[in-house]
């Protein structure tokens, strides 16, 4: 599968694999969690109140008899492994503060309590902890814990039971599966259902049945139309982000089912020097801060918590960015800090805080600034993220230099072993291919070491053989596919990108069509000789696009992983573009990748885990057809958050005179970039009547309509300079892109505008 590798952070500097043996069993008994907890093997301290710890020994139940399991059908399957289901410490909080510590002892004693039942509902701002401190609470408490994420589309199918078709000895039959929740029903163990507040009514109705009644009743199973008595150790513990994008209103009859005063928690962000200590501490879990041995400044830290808390309660500001501000965010910040050794306030403006509303940018980067000056994560720059990242400075003011050299070598998929057939090729070069089941074929050269490259033999076979043969997911991006150049706002970019991708986070790349999002994802690929895989979402994409489908082979149906969980749990690089054309809901499955612990439970049951090398960027534009708003929750898993946008002119320019070199007039070059932007500018309500340019003294609707047609793309401009074969030919090219299907009555216009910048 492309490159080999054990960790990407290895792969990169040569670092230790960090995240090996971290998790550790659930009941490691003397894991220190801090003052205020205090675990035992059997029992369980918190805030001086001792609670018992569930019993998950081997050997409680008495063995069912094959022939009673047998004629119990479904229902006589043997329990899934309970202390397999048991969250693990690299999913949990290690560091517990008081405001923690209360949380979760509310939580014990209503588990603890014989008149109440385990329903809690944790409500508050995204990144605040919800979905962790769930899990914390069952590490602590060693109960088993299956965790759901809802979307739009989510079926009682996927909740309840489902029917699939087997095939026997007596031929093609349908069986109905039990859903994870019906599972946890019967063995006991707690649900955690994230987003519930996405739940479908149905879905709601379904629930709340089962929670008023202790029963359930199930239709169409092997047994018949059933009712099953939910096990009395069953609970529910649901999380909500109230008023975000895509969510519903939590009505009163869900709330009532949990109880205010009772298992409904509402939770906020930790007291300033509580959150600081827990930025601090996550921050040191990382895998980045424990490969390079990163400590975390308390100054700073304690800064970053200031600026989080001004922001949070500022008069005008705290609104929009109460809940943009997470303690997850404060982690991300510091970590790019770390990463790229730019300054902290830059950072903030550019990959943090940048999700604030666009008329906020400004008063909120002028406040971070101010609070933080030019204040950097730390003055030591650790020389292996010297060597990882961008091994150039950053380019002057208005020039454009050429990509650095890729740092790593590209690797090869390690041989099965398997003969395969062998064909030759021109030259005396000889291909091996070697066909798998439910694989690509591999295509490898039978030349030994000096053979040719993989990308090289497959072309040969398509131009010798007409043989277009796929490959399995994750290609290197070819230099063709990348960024021309670098200049001072790319390198910016991509420096950042880079930053957040070594400390495990995926970006965003927000800007305009064409200028150059997809193009910058796959230069960091390429940079970095990674395999990657790129997806576009749509706004038909469902949950089943991302994670599995069902699949008829040989009669049965079973389920298929797709593409992207394919390649999330194989560790490739993932580019996603559009990001924002699906609606937040499919954005809530891809969410839990990125959580602690980074798993999908499947419709089958199976837990897929995201590799520890997986990265993912995505792409998308806030304005244009069938967008959909990024809601806070997906905004806050997201280590960066860069704005993009066409480059300055001085730069655009210096963009094409590097692509087009010596064959083209760069005063051509500058004034095709002079006239996009005048476009650009007409068309975001900048446009300067007071300048100079020839579209000042036609009509406002003929302008506007005239900037249609000259506001091109950078990627545009860029076709039409590397078209060029000389300045005339350069010009044709681009007056082509301004005037085919221009209609008569703004052809004049647009023929007088190219005229007024020489390009004719």
């Amino acid at each position: 599968m492309g490159l080999v590798m054990q960790s990407f952070l290895r792969s990169l500097f040569g670092a230790e694999d960090a995240a090996e043996g971290r998790g550790g069993p659930a009941g490691d008994g003397h894991a220190v969690f801090g003052e205020h907890i205090v675990l035992e093997r059997s029992e369980l301290e918190i805030l001086g109140e001792r609670f018992a710890r569930r019993d998950l020994g081997v050997g409680r139940f008495r063995a069912v008899p094959a022939e009673v399991r047998e004629e119990l059908g479904g229902f006589g399957d043997e329990a899934p492994d309970a202390a397999r289901l048991v969250p693990t410490r690299d999913e949990v909080f290690i560091r517990i503060t008081a405001s923690m510590a209360e949380i979760l002892q509310r939580m014990a004693q209503i588990e603890a309590n014989p008149h109440l039942r385990t329903f809690v509902l944790l409500t508050g701002p995204t990144g605040c902890g919800k979905t962790t401190m769930v899990k914390t609470y069952c590490h602590l408490a060693n109960e088993p814990c299956v965790e759901l994420t809802f979307s739009g589309d989510t079926t009682l199918a996927d909740f309840f039971q489902r029917t699939e078709v087997v095939r026997g000895d007596a031929g093609q039959s349908t069986v109905a599966a039990l859903g994870p929740a019906v599972q946890a029903m019967l063995h006991g163990h707690k649900l955690l259902i994230n987003e519930i507040n996405m739940l479908p009514p149905d879905l709601v109705s379904a629930l709340t049945q089962a929670m008023d009644t202790g029963r359930l009743v199930i239709s169409g199973t092997d047994l018949g139309n059933i009712e099953i008595e939910v096990h009395e150790q069953f609970g529910v513990f649901a999380t909500a982000n109230p008023n975000y994008v895509g969510a519903a209103e939590i009505g009163r009859a869900l709330q009532r089912r949990f109880g205010w005063g009772l298992g409904a928690i509402p939770m906020g962000f930790l007291p300033p020097e509580e959150e600081a200590d827990a930025v601090a501490f996550e921050f040191g879990r990382l895998e980045l801060a424990e490969a390079l041995d990163l400590r975390a400044n308390p100054s700073i830290v304690e800064r970053l918590v200031g600026v989080a808390s001004q922001l949070r309660g500022h008069a005008d500001l705290g609104g929009a960015m109460r809940d943009r501000i997470s303690t997850r965010s404060l982690v991300h910040w510091l970590a790019l800090g770390h990463a790229t050794g730019l300054p902290l306030a830059e950072i903030g403006a550019q990959a943090v805080l940048s999700i604030a509303p666009d008329d906020l940018m400004q008063p909120v980067a002028e406040t971070t600034r101010q609070a933080l000056g030019r204040a950097v994560a730390s003055t030591a720059y650790p020389e292996e993220l010297r060597q990882a990242l961008l091994d150039i400075e950053r380019p002057d003011a208005g020039a454009a230099v050429a990509l650095p050299a890729p740092t790593l070598a590209a690797g090869s998929e390690p041989s099965d072993g398997a003969a395969g057939v062998t064909l030759g090729l021109s030259g005396g070069r000889r291909v091996r291919i070697r066909g798998r089941t439910d694989r690509p074929p591999v295509i490898e050269s039978a030349n030994g070491s000096d053979g040719a490259a993989s990308d090289e033999l497959r072309r040969a076979l398509r131009t010798e053989y007409g043989l277009n043969l796929a490959s399995s997911l994750g290609q290197v991006p070819p230099a063709s596919s990348v960024l021309p150049c670098l200049t001072a706002s790319s390198w910016q970019a991509l420096r950042l990108t880079q930053g957040a991708l070594v400390a495990g986070r995926p970006v965003f790349l927000r800007g305009p069509t064409g200028c150059g999002k997809s193009a910058m994802a796959r230069t960091l690929a390429h940079l970095w000789n990674l395999p990657a895989v790129e997806f576009s979402l749509t706004g038909e994409t469902s949950k089943t696009d991302l994670t599995a489908a069902r699949r008829l082979t040989g009669g049965a149906t079973s389920w298929s992983i797709q593409g992207f969980l394919e390649a999330a749990s194989e560790g490739l690089f993932v580019i996603v573009n559009e990001y924002n054309l699906a609606y937040p809901d499919v954005h809530s499955i891809i969410n839990g990748l990125f959580d602690k612990g980074g798993r999908l439970l499947l419709p089958d049951g199976r837990v897929v885990h995201a590799h520890p090398d997986f990265r993912l960027v995505a792409t998308g534009f806030a304005e244009g057809p069938g967008v959909k708003p990024l809601n806070e929750a997906v905004e806050n898993r997201f280590g960066a958050v860069i704005r993009m946008d066409y480059p300055p002119l001085d730069e655009e320019a210096a963009i094409l005179a590097f692509v087009a070199g010596e064959a083209v007039d760069p005063g051509l070059l500058h004034s095709a970039a002079e006239l996009a932007g005048t476009g650009r500018a007409i068309l975001s309500g900048a446009w300067d009547r007071d300048a100079r340019h020839p579209l000042n003294d036609v009509p406002a609707d003929l302008a506007g309509a005239a900037a249609e047609r000259v506001s091109l793309t950078t990627a545009e401009l860029v076709t039409s300079a590397r078209a060029g074969d000389d300045s005339a030919t350069f010009v044709r090219w681009l007056r082509r892109g301004v005037l085919d299907g221009a209609g008569d009555d703004i052809r004049a216009v647009l023929e007088a505008t190219l005229a007024g910048y020489g390009l004719v």
